[in-house]
């Protein structure tokens, strides 16, 4: 199992906004800027959740806790 934590998912994130920006200022298009706003919500959204990826299995019920 493998644990990718908030701080690498945003990163990657990051870099995928960055790849996207570039994209659209070297061809201006909306198909360029619809991607630029989609990966930038991506961001936002990862930062605000904390968002972290677990892979590779499950992670059995009694080791999750419910927040309130």
């Amino acid at each position: 199992m493998k644990i990718i934590t908030p701080q690498q998912v945003q990163n990657e994130l990051t870099s995928d906004l960055e790849k996207a920006q570039k994209r659209f200022d070297m061809h201006p298009s909306e198909t360029n800027s619809d991607k630029v706003d989609s990966a930038q919500m991506r961001l936002d959204n990862a930062k605000r959740d904390n968002e972290c990826i677990i892979s590779g299995g499950c992670v059995p019920s009694k080791f999750i806790e419910k927040a309130e």
